[in-house]
């Protein structure tokens, strides 16, 4: 799949299923921003989101809304969108 020496992929080559992954968007050019994210596509948007707030992409639903009645996710905005992705990793085992 053309996997990168650091595992980083185009992000053309992204998951389209709704499978979470982790990507990696550029620095911006005047302020802040978080450049690795957890990320998925989102059909109904036909967009990569981002999780905005606390949420377990091993158990929670994206459909899900907060106590405001918010979803959880947030689409990235123009110019700020992923350039790179790789998979995230398994949970570990629960000791319990």
């Amino acid at each position: 799949m053309g996997e990168s020496v650091s595992g980083w992929m185009p992000i053309e080559s992204a998951p389209k299923d709704g499978t979470w992954f982790v990507a990696y968007r550029p620095e911006p050019k005047l302020g802040t921003w978080s450049r690795v994210l957890i990320s998925r596509w989102l059909e109904e948007t036909e967009a990569f989101v981002f999780v905005e707030e606390a949420f377990d992409i091993y158990r929670d639903d994206i459909e899900e809304t907060n106590d405001r009645g918010y979803h959880r996710w947030h689409l990235y905005e123009l110019g700020n969108g992923p350039l790179h992705w790789m998979p995230l990793p398994d949970p570990p085992e629960d000791p319990q």
